[in-house]
């Protein structure tokens, strides 16, 4: 006697929460790594800027050296603010994200605590049935022995 096997109603659901949160997950690291180049970039554009300026004050330069390092020191300084803003944003997306995968993680871990639950009242559901075929089967060996029994006393 074989009932048919676990099945849970839900399943597809799970499955959708689990490639949710896996999705989740890769677009956080990949928030990370755009955010870890900027930072690579904004502390090499403020080692170029601090080069220049100890370059400046080192040295002997002519008022055009001055003047056009002083342009470029300002270029360079212009894109560490804007690199900085990207970095302000990225972490406002980074934040945001992880926010999204903590929410995604718990309701992936709600669906499969549902299933485990669903899993256990199918495993004692089962039990129950193989205990009642376990009754009946001795129910049905003890009413043969006892007409067995009584025929043989009869007879």
């Amino acid at each position: 006697m074989r009932s048919k096997p676990f099945q849970f109603s839900l399943q597809k659901v799970l499955e959708y929460r689990v490639h949710l949160e896996d999705t989740l997950r890769t677009e956080l690291a990949e928030l990370r790594r755009e955010r870890a180049m900027l930072v690579e970039r904004r502390e090499q554009l403020e080692t170029e800027v601090a080069e220049r300026v100890q370059r400046l004050t080192a040295g002997e330069f002519d008022v055009l050296q001055v003047k056009m390092t002083t342009h470029y020191v300002n270029r360079l300084e212009g894109l560490i603010q804007h690199t900085r803003q990207r970095i302000a944003e990225m972490d406002e997306a980074i934040e945001e994200k992880r926010q999204a995968l903590v929410e995604a993680s718990r309701n992936r871990k709600v669906m499969e605590k549902l299933k485990e639950t669903a899993y256990e009242e199918y495993r004692a559901e089962e039990l129950r049935t193989e205990q009642l075929f376990l009754d009946e089967l001795a129910t049905a060996t003890f009413n043969r022995g006892t007409a067995r029994t009584d025929r043989e006393a009869s007879g």
